[in-house]
């Protein structure tokens, strides 16, 4: 699969772009942080993933910040046979679109255009593959697990095709593992589903019939053992009979002499009672004679308490009032204290405004000394851009005049070299014309001279010689006027007049760039986060703020800072001094305060005392009149004498009967006893009854049954079950044994397919780690282990950097292998963030040509890291600008065009040579400068 062409729309932070990738070989788009690189490299896969009406978090995170827009995805793709436009919209008005171009021309939308995009992706490409050839920021630096992806596998097949022994040794195989599915599931456990027999199948009819046989032969057992057990009940049933007549005669003499005793117990009890009752009434009359004594005594007590607590009450008034004056004196105190406190803090507070007018002014001093340097530096940035922009020697120019001057000097020396040599000599003083102008020559005087072309010589006596160069000689004339024309050119564009003034424009170009940082630094650092209007208004604010102030103060305003915070330091401590006093009295009055409630609780205290000790003695002296007006004439000391006679009386009588009760004895244990061991035989008796009926029932049914030839069509049935299971098992472990053997072998000769994967990752690793570079994989394809100058380590010991290195170059070799048949884009994004500038030279040549046969997209922050990638086709952003860098060239460094003091956003890059590809917006406008 290839890009020819991506737009987005709206996209994130991106508000239009547009891209046309080369089909094959590297497209660098290089840019700023934030600027939406990552962007570009997401939407390739969630154009294809996600529907138009999506609602997951990746879709709601397309849609751009504050703006209600709708975002598009619009890519050009060919993949294998097919040639398609693939458009969709995101959110508000959402929308897919399918235009197929080849190999017949479709048109569809909605989800079956969706649908039908994957279809075609699915049908011509290794998706799997497309994802793991994509290596994102932050992504895991392990090497591509290659034995993941059929592609790649099919790719290798090729490579490795006749070491399996071609088409008959595939169709035999099918056939052994078409016989070992009959038997065995794909991962090696028996096969327990499906029509026809299996293990498990017949196993269970085995075991059905085992069970089977085994059951009749229990259930004849079993009726043996009931018929045995039949006889035993008929003679267990004959002694239990017997017993249950003698246990029948004892019951009925226990029940005879338990109702007698009852008889007796019930007349002892009748006593017992009447007894009680007597000794109830007696301590009722005893307990009143005691009530009655005791409400006396209580109430001569209660009298005497009224007495005190009378007394203790009139000895707290005088106290009381005492501290209640002490109180009142107090608390005028504490007033008086408040207003002091007050009047302290409002002193304080004066002062401290006073300090923070006394900053201000300092900090208005500080703006106005910023507000200066701004004013001064300002012009000078401006005069250091305008010259900056209007320099037309950087460094392509600078390079390009350094090459041009080395070819003139190296095509000079050739020529040189290459010009015929001439030398005139004479015995006496002669004049002679060489090319129309005259020499002198004679005994001391020689001319000699180069020719490059023709030269002509007159003498004297009318001698003309013409002297003419080798045909070197001549084309190198040309070409040095050609070197010499393409100098000048060089020159003429750059604005100088000759290869030093180039030099020196360019150190003065260096020192421009590091004047105009340093101009805007200090600009920045006194604008902070103001402009420099911002920073004016503040400033006459200020100052008419600080008039407006000092006007009201009139003359009490400190004249410095320093007196302004003495004058604050000694209110603050007046402040705290009439704090202090004030806790003071304030402590007094809580004191004062205190002893008043504590006067106070004592006399209410006393006072409820007496109200409830006057009660009490109300309460009492109504209960003994009471307890006087119940007695009536006959006193309770008579009553009591009386009522203990009589309880006297029924206590003998109790005793005698206690006595003639004891003689006889207690059965009711007996009883129980001899009745629950009655219940017991009666139990057992109908039990055995009950049992051999069932067992004579159960031995009357069998006998029509014929388990004795039942059983022996069990156990035949059981031996057949036994032998197809045999035979069954036999069959699958020999086709077991065949398809493990053939599997092994051919799993031995597929190792072999390790040696394209190796050599292809192998050939690009000896051109940046040297010639000893080599590699172990695994059995799923994947670098294992890696060897330089002998030396083997794992992949988990490299440094992080050789880790992200391989892993480039593992996808790179894939991308190369499959790049035929199921082939896609391989996609990096900042990659080699690790690489020293040494490594690098060497990665750049080594990815362009790994991707000649290859679409490889790569986002970088960094431009200058990929300088040695050629060719290549290089986008910048936000500009769009392109240009094709073509082998052999290196890249020139970015210009970076000054922004004015205080402007916000990116600088803006300087485009290379070239001519923009597309628009490319970011949402907002660049604010001007002095701004926020």
């Amino acid at each position: 699969m290839k890009f020819h062409r991506v737009s987005l729309r709206d996209y994130k932070a991106i508000r239009s772009f547009v891209i046309e990738p080369r089909e094959t070989g590297v497209t660098i788009i290089e840019g700023e942080n934030e600027v939406g690189k990552s962007s570009i490299a997401e939407a390739l896969w969630l154009v294809f993933d996600q529907t138009d009406d999506s609602s997951s978090a990746a879709v709601r995170n397309l849609k751009p910040a504050g703006r209600d827009a709708s975002t598009e995805v619009e890519v050009d793709v060919s993949t294998g046979q097919y040639r398609f436009t693939y458009f969709k919209r995101f959110h508000r008005g959402s929308r897919t679109e399918l235009r197929i171009a080849a190999p017949r021309q479709e048109t569809l939308t909605g989800r079956e255009a969706h649908n039908r995009a994957r279809q075609i992706l699915d049908e011509t490409m290794d998706r799997a593959l497309w994802e793991a050839l994509r290596l994102q920021q932050g992504a895991s630096l392990e090497p591509l697990n290659a034995g993941d992806h059929q592609s790649l596998l099919r790719a290798l097949d090729v490579a490795a095709g006749e070491l399996l022994g071609g088409d008959r040794e595939q169709t035999l195989f099918e056939r052994i593992e078409q016989e070992f599915l009959r038997y065995w599931t794909s991962t090696g456990r028996e096969k327990a589903s499906g029509d026809g027999p299996n293990a498990p199948r017949l196993r269970r009819a085995r075991d059905e019939a085992q069970a089977e046989a085994e059951r009749i032969a229990a259930r004849i057992a079993s009726l043996e053992e009931r018929a045995n057990r039949s006889t035993e009940l008929s003679d267990q049933i004959a002694t239990v009979v017997a017993d249950l007549e003698r246990l029948k005669e004892q019951q009925g003499e226990l029940s005879r002499q338990d109702e007698a005793r009852q008889r007796l117990a019930g007349s002892v009890e009748t006593t017992a009672a009447r007894t009680a009752q007597l000794e109830g009434e007696a301590n009722r009359i005893a307990n009143q004679l005691a009530a009655r004594d005791s409400v006396e005594a209580s109430l001569a007590l209660r009298k005497s308490a009224f007495d005190r607590a009378r007394v203790e009450l009139d000895e707290i008034a005088a106290p009381l009032a005492e501290a209640s004056a002490r109180l009142v004196q107090l608390e005028a105190a504490a007033a008086e204290a408040e207003q002091a406190i007050g009047a302290a803090n409002r002193s304080a507070a004066s002062a401290e405004e006073f300090v923070r007018l006394s900053e201000r002014e300092l900090q208005v001093t500080q703006m106005s000394e910023r507000l200066a340097r701004i004013e001064s530096n300002e012009p000078e940035l401006r005069g250091v851009i305008g010259w900056l922009n209007g320099c037309k020697v950087d460094r392509r120019a600078l390079q390009e005049i350094a090459g041009a001057e080395r070819e003139v000097e190296r095509i000079r020396g050739l020529r040189e070299s290459e010009g015929a040599s001439i030398e005139v000599s004479a015995l006496e003083a002669t004049a002679l014309e060489v090319d129309g102008q005259e020499a002198e020559i004679g005994p001391d005087r020689t001319y000699s001279g180069k020719v490059h072309g023709v030269s002509t010589l007159r003498l004297p006596g009318g001698i003309v010689v013409r002297i003419s160069a080798g045909a070197a000689a001549r084309e190198l004339e040309g070409a040095l006027a050609a070197a010499t024309a393409a100098l000048e050119e060089c020159l003429a564009q750059a604005g100088v007049e000759s290869a030093q003034e180039a030099r020196e424009t360019w150190d003065a170009r260096i020192k421009s760039e590091e004047r105009r940082k340093f101009l805007m630094e200090q600009i920045r650092a006194d604008l902070r986060d103001l402009s420099a209007d911002a920073l004016r208004e503040k400033l006459e604010r200020e100052r008419a703020a600080i008039g407006t102030i000092r006007d009201a103060a009139q003359a009490g305003v400190p004249e410095s800072l320093d007196t302004a915070k003495t004058l604050r330091d000694r209110a603050l401590q007046a402040a705290r001094d009439a704090v202090e006093a004030g806790k003071l009295v304030s402590q007094d009055l809580q004191d004062a305060r205190s002893r008043v409630e504590q006067l106070e609780r004592q006399q209410f205290e006393l006072s409820t005392s007496l109200k409830s000790v006057a009660a009490e003695v109300a309460r009492h002296e109504a209960e003994l009149l009471r307890l006087d007006q119940e007695r009536g004439d006959r006193p309770l000391a008579d009553e009591l004498a009386s009522a203990r006679a009589a309880v006297d009386a029924a206590t003998a009588k109790l005793a005698e009967g206690r006595l003639a009760l004891a003689a006889l004895p207690d059965v009711s244990a007996t009883r129980t006893t001899v009745a629950t061991e009655l219940a017991g035989v009666e139990r057992r008796l109908q039990e055995a009854r009950d049992e051999r009926a069932r067992d004579v029932g159960v031995l009357d049914d069998a006998g029509a049954e014929g388990l004795h030839g039942l059983l022996s069509g069990a156990e035949q049935q059981q031996m057949e079950a036994a032998q197809e299971l045999g035979a069954y098992e036999r069959r699958a472990t020999a086709a077991k044994r065949l398809f493990d053997t053939m599997t092994r072998r051919r799993e031995e000769a597929r190792e072999n397919y390790a040696d394209p994967m190796r050599r292809a990752i192998e050939g690009l690793g000896k051109r940046v780690f040297g010639p000893s570079f080599g590699i172990e994989l695994s059995e799923a394809l994947q670098i294992m282990r890696v060897t330089r100058s002998g030396e083997w380590l794992d992949v988990g010991q490299l440094s992080v950097g050789m880790r992200e290195q391989l892993s480039v170059l593992t996808r790179l070799a894939c991308a190369s292998l499959v790049s035929a048949s199921d082939g896609a884009p391989v996609v990096l994004d900042d990659v080699f963030g690790w690489a020293d500038p040494v490594r690098l030279q060497k990665l750049g040549p080594i990815l362009a040509d790994a991707a000649r046969e290859t679409q490889v997209l790569l986002f970088t922050c960094h431009p200058r890291r990929f300088d040695s990638v050629a060719p290549a086709r290089v986008i910048s952003l936000p500009t769009g600008r392109v240009e094709e860098r073509r082998e052999g060239d290196m890249a020139p460094a970015p210009e970076v065009a000054p922004r004015a003091a205080g402007a916000a956003g990116r600088s803006t890059v300087t485009a290379r040579t070239g001519t923009p590809q597309a628009a490319f917006d970011l949402f907002g406008e660049p604010e001007a400068a002095g701004t926020r």
